[in-house]
């Protein structure tokens, strides 16, 4: 028996938008996914930079330093020193409580952190004339600010929960 015309267009039409929905989900899923990814990088990328600058201010002489950053010449010892341990921390914070999902939220303190180190470094730099170390600040503050953005709006760590479980994802965007 031959098929309407008219009842295979009402039957690809009804399937049309519940396959679309599903396509979108999968693309809107692998999307954040891939963003979920792209911010746990540059969160690790940001770590490991910030882990290294701090432990060569705190272990390298001041005077063997000064000879690749030439703005540690004009600061007091215990101010590179101090600046050193600051990057460590934050090192720290910036991926240490996302991974175990403990106050998650210090890695978004830690990305302000960041973002305000880098603005002071580049007014500095400026104030001296160290106008080639000014890109680099200038990357780190818009990575640092990536990390901001995506930890509080894009892909938000969920943490756990009292009982050590992860609490479901109530504010995640698919």
């Amino acid at each position: 028996m031959p098929t309407h015309p008219v009842s295979n267009s009402a039957q690809s039409s009804s399937r049309a938008p519940h396959q679309s929905s599903r396509e979108s989900s999968r693309a809107r899923r692998h999307r954040n996914r891939r963003l979920s990814l792209g911010i746990w990088g540059v969160q690790a990328v940001l770590s490991a930079i910030f882990l290294m600058q701090g432990l060569l201010k705190l272990l390298m002489p001041v005077e063997t330093l000064g000879l690749t950053m030439p703005w540690v010449s004009l600061a007091p010892g215990w101010l590179v020193a101090g600046i050193g341990l600051m990057e460590l921390v934050v090192s720290a914070l910036m991926i240490v409580p996302a991974l175990l999902r403990y106050r998650p939220e210090l890695g978004i303190y830690a990305g302000w952190t960041l973002a305000s180190f880098m603005c002071i470094a580049i007014l500095f730099h400026l104030i001296n004339g160290e106008y080639a170390a000014i890109p680099y600040n200038l990357l780190v503050l818009l990575l640092a600010g990536f990390v901001i953005w995506g930890r509080m709006y894009q892909d938000p760590i969920q943490p756990k929960d009292a009982s050590g479980t992860v609490s479901p994802a109530t504010n995640r965007k698919l």
